[in-house]
């Protein structure tokens, strides 16, 4: 079952920077036919293609929509993480 995932940013010279991300990566890589987390697990949510345009095999998240979509894994974007 997936989590929901909360962050806390604390001030930072940095933040101004996390502001104007876009779109990060988020773990997800179509692999063998389906969308997989970094941790193995199957993603849940049905918003990306089912067969993703060639080179489009990471997952990335969009700031301003919250939702996802394929991206070529070669692109050089910040990286969403959280902490158990």
């Amino acid at each position: 079952m997936g989590h929901m995932v909360s962050a806390v940013v604390p001030p930072s010279p940095g933040r101004k920077r996390l502001k104007e991300t876009k779109k990060v990566w988020t773990g997800l890589r179509f692999l063998a036919g389906e969308w997989l987390w970094v941790g193995g697990a199957e993603l849940l949510y049905g918003g990306l293609p089912a067969c993703p345009p060639p080179g489009q095999h990471c997952g990335v998240l969009l700031k301003d929509s919250g939702g996802l979509e394929p991206r070529d894994c070669s692109e050089r974007k910040n990286f969403l993480c959280y902490k158990r």
